[in-house]
């Protein structure tokens, strides 16, 4: 049975927005579906300031973030100054076409540089748009992707997928 996900295999970095985030720490199985997915996995800073807290148990998500980093399965992303431009921009449409600061930021650093990974349909909406070339995924594509089914298992991944909701 092929995958579900349109997440193919590949080295480009994968940009990761905050519900992406947070839907992969809630399955607590984050670790295992970045070390999966054998790719750059990069959460923007602005992401991090968005994540503040672990969707169980309520405690700061900084210990998250800074164990995945220590062991080397993300990098936190800083902004270009082109990138920041970029940021800007998105930030500052006039509504509805505006986005918030993780949304663009996850936007503006994949931008030429790798694929993004959002669940928001006003964030996908915009970035159709404004970069019909930027490859987008979704927390699903990621949960299903073929190497994550295979390398955890289908059932691994389907209570992933059910803790993250």
């Amino acid at each position: 049975m092929q995958s579900p996900s349109k997440l193919n295999t590949g080295t480009a970095p994968l940009f990761l927005d905050a519900s992406v985030v947070i839907n992969l720490v809630a399955s607590n199985y984050m670790e295992g579906i970045i070390l999966a997915l054998e790719r750059p996995i990069v959460v923007p800073e602005s992401v991090c300031t968005e994540f503040k807290r672990h969707p169980r148990d309520g405690s700061s998500s900084k210990q998250v973030i800074e164990a995945l980093t220590t062991r080397g399965r993300i990098r936190i992303g800083e902004m270009s100054d082109s990138q920041f431009e970029t940021f800007l921009r998105l930030t500052g449409h006039p509504p509805p076409d505006d986005l918030g600061d993780g949304e663009a930021a996850t936007l503006a650093c994949a931008d030429g540089i790798g694929s993004a990974a959002i669940d928001d349909r006003k964030a996908l909406r915009i970035a159709a748009r404004d970069f019909p070339d930027q490859t987008l995924y979704s927390s699903l594509d990621l949960f299903c992707a073929e190497q994550v089914l295979s390398g955890l298992g289908r059932s691994v991944v389907a209570q992933a997928v059910y803790d993250s909701i």
